[in-house]
């Protein structure tokens, strides 16, 4: 209520600070209820998945692109899947300036590769940073929001549905998850 009735520049920074606590309680509860949140566990295909995800990007306006043919079945919850591509593009996006999109199938395998165009990260940090709370000050600033647990949640999401994820910097420079 206090917000309203301030100037229209303090109170889109009062409104920023409100939206960066409000991503932090979201990533705050979803860390902590973790295994307990309840799971349906289902066939789906995470191309059609990745581009629902990606749309909302670009509605955003933010450079997001997706490259994906055929058909690629994979079994998850799909709204925990689509909240670990979601965690994964935002950070493409929010250090990487943006982020490439893929989803293919290799050796019988379903690989979503995300690749961005920011400064990597140091090498021994490419696993440090799936530590819950874990945000590396040098590169990322709190003006982003977050409390260091997007990487941590999408780990723990893609593990429990059967999958991988790692983190690596690319030889033209960026960051593949």
């Amino acid at each position: 209520l206090r917000v309203e009735g301030l100037a229209e520049g303090p109170r889109e920074a009062a409104v920023a600070d409100i939206a960066r606590m409000e991503r932090l309680i979201a990533q705050l509860l979803t860390y902590v209820r973790g295994e307990d949140a309840p799971w349906t566990v289902e066939p789906l295909e995470l191309a059609a998945l990745a581009r629902e995800v990606v749309m909302r990007q670009t509605a955003m306006g933010r450079a997001v692109t997706l490259t994906a043919d055929g058909e690629h079945l994979v079994r998850g919850d799909r709204d925990h899947l689509e909240r670990a591509l979601t965690n994964l593009i935002d950070n493409a996006v929010l250090y990487g300036d943006r982020a490439e999109v893929s989803v293919t199938s290799e050796r019988g395998e379903v690989v979503c590769v995300i690749d961005d165009a920011g400064p990597g990260l140091p090498p021994d940090q490419l696993e440090a940073v799936f530590s819950p709370f874990r945000r590396l000050e040098a590169s990322r600033s709190r003006a982003t929001g977050g409390a260091g647990l997007g990487l941590s949640i999408s780990r723990s999401i893609i593990e429990r549905s059967g999958g991988r994820v790692s983190l690596s910097n690319r030889a033209e420079g960026g960051l593949r998850a």
